[in-house]
C-alpha cells in the first residue's frame, strides 16, 4: 500500500477517498476462530528461510522482540526506500529511527544489495525513470505537508525525539519524567551511578556507564551530561499557584520549540522581497487575562514563527492577572527556560535573550476586558502591522507572509488567518484543512447581532470572528480603533468589521496562513470575569451604530427586548460615530448589496416568508390545519442549539408573527451559486436536513436540498417528507422521509414580505427580485 501510494503521487496520479463507496472487511484475529482467519498470516517458507526466520520471536527488531511478520515488513520497507527514495536524506532518517544508526546495519544490508540483481526491483526502477516520476522531496512538500500540515517523519526540521518505552520524549534525559528507571527503556538505558539517584542516557552513552563494566566511564559520561545540559536547558520550570487553589502547576511543562539538541541556532523562514514588498514590520499584540498557563508558550511560539527582521515586538497586555505575568516571565529567563510545552528542544541562551528583548509588557491594574486590552496593546505598538492574537495560539512559521503581502498592496486591507486547533497538552496543531480555503476564517452577520461561520469561493470576509487578525497600524487608528465604551468582550468584531467595510477598507481571508487556536470548553474555561449583560449590550451598540433602520429588526429578537422601550437613552453609540467622523462611510444597504452572495443568493434576507401546511384528507386531519415547525426551538435566535427536529403543530394565523418557529423561507445557494436550494426557519440558523425530520445550522450551500415540487411534494434529498400514517393525523403524528410517490402533499400559506426586506430601497428590491430564481430547483420535475 505504501509503494502504490508513493508511485501514484510521484508519477503524476492521485489517491482519493470516496466516502460514499463502502466495502465491508473482515479483520484478522490472533487465533483461528470459526474460519475467520489468523494473524500473523501463514507465509512462504522459502521467503522466511531467506530472511533467516525459522523460529519467530528469537531475534530483535527496533530494539524489541519481533515476529516474522515484522521482519518481512521491514525488508519490504527497505525495498521501497531504496527504489523510490534512492537519493533522499529521508532514507538515513528512516535507518536512524528503525535501527538507531544512520548507516544500515550489516544484517540488513544484504536486502539492499540484492536489489541490483532483483528483476522485480529493476523493473520498478525502469518504471520510475520511464514516467519521469518526481523525487520524494517533491512528494513531501506538495503532498505530505499539504495534506497533513507537517513534513514526513524523518525530515530534519522535525522535533528530535527518542522512544522510551510506551512514550516519546525530546531526549533520554527527559524519559524518566519523575518515574525513575521504570520509564527509561526503548532507545534509552538507565545508569544508576549518575546524578543523585541515576540518569537515563542513550544507547551509546550507556556503554560508558560504570555498571556496564567500562573503565573510567563515570567521568566521561558525567562530562557528556554536563555538555548536554549547557546546550539544552531541559526541565527548568517556573511554578505558579493555580488560581483555583489546586496544586502548583508549571509555566511550560515539557520541551520547548525551536533550536536543536545539537545546539544549532533556530532557523526562520527567509524574508524575501516578494513576501514583504513594502518592508513592513509586525507588532503582535497578546491580550492576556489570567493566561498563566499559556502566555509564555504563545509568546515563544510567535517569536519562533516570525523572522526577527520583521518582528518589531510582542506586546503582552496583562489584564490585571493575579499573580502578574511579567515576574513569572522574567523568572523563567533567570532560570534559563521558557519552553512551549511542545516536543522541540528549548532555545539556547542567545536566542532566549533575543526573545526577551522582543517582549514588551503592559499591565492594566484594573481589568479592562479583552476589548480594552487590545486597544491598550495597539497603542503600545510601533510596528507597521498590528497582529492581534489570542493568548493561547501557535502560529505556523509561514503565517506572516500573507499579512505582509496583502497589506503591502493596500494598507486598508485587513487579513484574517485560517484558524485551526491547538492541543494545549502537546502544544501541537491538529485539524488543519487538507486544502487551502478550509478551516475557519469568515463569518456573516445575522440581525440578532450574532455571527455565523461560513465558506465560499471568494477571499472576502463579511464579519471577522475577532480574535485573530492583522491590519496596518495606520488604518487601525484612521478607522477609530476599538470602542472604549464596550466592556469585557463580544460585539467588537461586529463593530470593527462593519467600520472597515463601510468606510473604505476590506477584509480578506488567508487560506495559506494557519494559526492553531485553543477553543474554550469545559477543560479550558476562561478565568477572567465578564460583566453580566456586557456582551449583549456591546452587540446591541455595534448594530445600532451601523445598520440604520434595520436596528428595528434587531429589536424584534428576545435578546434585545430590554432595549425596545428606551432604545435611545440606554444605547449611546456616540463614541462609535465620533470615531468614524474623519472617514467617509457608505450605508448598511450598500454593505448588504456588497455581500449579496450571502444575503440575497443564500437567502439570509428572504423576499417572502411562509408556513408549510400538511395537506391531508379531511377525515385524516380531523379538520385541524397542521404546519411544520421546530420541536425544540421556540424563540427567535441564531445561536441556540446547533440542531433540532421538526414536528407538526396547529397552524398559527398571525401575519406577520412576533414569535415562533413555524415560518420558513428559501435559503442556501444552489449549484449555480444562486438562491435557493434549501429551506430555513425564519429568524433562526436552522435549515432542513436531507431527511426532513431534523434540522441543523445552515451552511449556505447546497448541502441539504429541500424544496416544494410542482406537484406539492416537499422534497428532501432524494425522498419526500411525509407522515407515518395519513389517517388520523395530529400533533403527535411522526414525520418521516419516504418515496415521493407515497408522500403527502404540502402547501405554502400565510406568505408575507419580512421586515428586513421591506426596509430595502425600491431600487434594491427590484434588483434582488430580478436575480431571484424563476422557479424552484426542480419545479418542472413531477414528483
Amino acid at each position: 500500500n505504501t509503494e502504490l501510494a508513493l508511485k501514484t503521487w510521484m508519477c503524476g496520479g492521485r489517491v482519493v477517498m470516496v466516502p460514499c463507496s463502502r466495502v465491508g472487511h473482515v479483520y484478522r484475529v490472533k487465533t483461528v476462530r470459526r474460519g475467520k482467519g489468523q494473524w500473523p498470516p501463514k507465509m512462504d517458507p522459502n521467503l522466511l528461510g531467506n530472511l533467516k526466520v525459522d523460529r519467530p520471536g528469537k531475534w530483535h527488531v527496533h530494539n524489541g522482540r519481533a515476529d516474522m511478520v515484522t521482519r518481512v515488513v521491514t525488508r519490504n520497507n527497505l525495498r521501497i526506500m531504496n527504489i523510490w527514495l534512492p537519493d533522499s536524506a529521508a532514507v538515513s532518517g528512516y535507518y536512524q529511527k528503525s535501527f538507531g544508526t544512520r548507516a544500515l546495519p550489516p544484517e540488513w544490508k544484504q536486502y539492499v544489495d540484492e536489489l541490483e540483481y532483483d528483476a522485480a526491483a529493476q523493473e520498478q526502477i525502469k518504471i520510475r525513470e520511464k514516467n519521469q516520476c518526481r523525487d520524494f522531496e517533491w512528494f513531501d512538500l506538495h503532498v505530505y505537508k499539504r495534506l497533513l500540515g507537517k513534513h514526513h517523519p524523518w525530515h530534519p526540521s522535525n522535533p528530535q525525539t527518542v522512544v522510551c518505552g510506551a512514550h516519546h520524549a525530546g531526549s533520554c534525559r527527559e524519559c524518566p519524567q519523575g518515574h525513575g528507571r521504570d520509564w527509561c527503556n526503548g532507545e534509552c538505558s538507565w545508569c544508576p551511578e549518575l546524578g543523585h539517584a541515576g540518569l537515563c542516557v542513550n544507547s551509546t552513552d550507556i556503554e560508558a556507564c560504570p555498571s556496564h563494566k567500562t573503565k573510567g566511564a563515570k567521568e566521561a559520561l558525567a562530562k557528556k551530561a554536563e555538555e548536554a545540559k549547557n546546550k539544552d536547558h531541559h526541565g527548568l520550570q517556573v511554578p505558579f499557584q493555580d488560581m483555583a487553589g489546586k496544586a502548583a502547576r508549571w509555566l511550560g511543562g515539557g520541551g520547548g520549540g525551536g533550536g536543536g539538541a545539537s545546539g544549532e541556532p533556530w532557523q526562520w523562514v527567509p524574508v524575501t522581497k516578494e513576501d514583504n514588498p513594502s518592508d513592513l514590520t509586525l507588532t503582535v499584540v497578546l491580550p492576556c487575562g489570567f493566561e498563566h498557563e499559556y502566555f509564555a508558550r504563545t509568546a515563544r511560539s510567535v517569536y519562533l514563527s516570525t523572522p526577527p527582521s520583521i518582528l518589531k515586538e510582542i506586546v503582552i497586555v496583562d489584564d490585571a492577572s493575579d499573580p502578574p505575568l511579567e515576574p513569572l516571565f522574567e523568572r523563567a529567563f533567570e532560570r534559563g527556560d521558557v519552553d512551549n510545552g511542545g516536543k522541540e528542544t528549548v532555545l539556547g541562551l542567545a536566542d532566549l535573550k533575543k526573545l526577551q528583548e522582543k517582549v514588551k509588557f503592559v499591565r492594566n491594574e484594573e481589568a479592562m476586558g479583552l476589548i480594552g486590552a487590545k486597544q491598550v496593546g495597539a497603542e503600545a505598538a510601533t510596528g507597521d502591522i498590528v497582529v492581534f492574537f489570542d493568548c493561547h495560539v501557535k502560529p505556523d512559521p509561514h503565517y506572516w507572509i500573507p499579512f505582509t503581502r496583502n497589506i503591502g498592496e493596500n494598507y486598508r486591507r485587513v487579513v484574517v488567518p485560517t484558524i485551526t486547533n491547538l492541543n494545549t497538552d502537546t502544544w501541537e496543531e491538529f485539524g488543519r484543512p487538507a486544502k487551502s480555503g478550509g478551516g475557519l476564517s469568515k463569518c456573516y452577520l445575522t440581525f440578532d447581532a450574532e455571527f455565523k461561520w461560513t465558506t465560499d469561493d471568494t477571499p472576502y470576509v463579511p464579519i471577522m470572528s475577532g480574535g485573530l487578525l492583522a491590519m496596518s497600524r495606520k488604518w487601525f487608528f484612521e478607522v477609530g480603533g476599538y470602542d472604549r465604551s464596550m466592556h469585557g468582550w463580544g460585539g467588537e468584531n461586529l463593530d470593527q468589521s462593519l467600520r472597515i467595510w463601510r468606510c473604505g477598507g476590506e477584509i480578506v481571508s488567508a487560506g495559506d496562513s494557519f494559526v492553531a487556536h485553543m477553543w474554550r470548553d469545559s477543560k479550558h474555561k476562561a478565568k477572567y470575569h465578564i460583566g453580566g449583560g456586557d456582551a449583549v449590550k456591546n452587540r446591541a451598540r455595534a448594530v445600532k451604530a451601523h445598520v440604520g433602520p434595520w436596528f428595528e429588526k434587531t429589536l424584534t429578537f428576545p435578546s434585545f427586548q430590554q432595549y425596545r422601550s428606551d432604545k435611545e437613552a440606554s444605547l449611546d453609540v456616540s463614541s462609535i460615530e465620533n470615531a468614524m467622523k474623519d472617514v467617509t462611510c457608505k450605508s448598511f444597504e450598500w454593505y448588504l448589496s456588497r455581500f449579496a452572495n450571502i444575503y440575497r443568493d443564500a437567502g439570509v434576507i428572504p423576499t417572502k416568508v411562509f408556513q408549510l401546511e400538511a395537506v391531508v384528507e379531511e377525515d385524516g386531519g380531523g379538520g385541524q390545519q397542521l404546519c411544520l415547525q421546530l420541536e425544540g426551538h421556540s424563540a427567535w435566535n441564531n445561536a441556540a442549539s446547533p440542531s433540532d427536529a421538526t414536528k407538526l403543530a396547529p397552524c398559527k394565523n398571525v401575519n406577520p408573527p412576533t414569535e415562533g418557529t413555524q415560518y420558513w423561507h428559501k435559503s442556501s445557494r444552489n449549484t449555480d451559486g444562486e438562491c435557493c436550494s434549501g429551506l430555513r426557519v425564519w429568524n433562526t440558523d436552522q435549515c432542513l436536513n436531507a431527511n426532513g425530520v431534523t434540522t441543523g445550522v445552515c451552511s449556505l450551500t447546497d448541502e441539504h436540498p429541500a424544496y416544494l415540487t410542482k406537484s406539492g411534494k416537499l422534497r428532501v434529498g432524494g425522498l419526500c417528507l411525509s407522515v407515518e400514517s395519513s389517517s388520523h393525523v395530529n400533533e403527535k403524528t411522526k414525520l418521516q422521509a419516504v418515496d415521493c410517490e407515497k408522500a403527502i402533499k404540502w402547501r405554502k400559506r400565510g406568505a408575507f414580505e419580512p421586515l428586513e426586506f421591506s426596509l430595502m430601497s425600491e431600487a434594491t428590491k427590484v434588483e434582488w427580485r430580478r436575480n431571484a430564481p424563476k422557479k424552484d430547483p426542480a419545479a418542472a420535475v413531477a414528483a
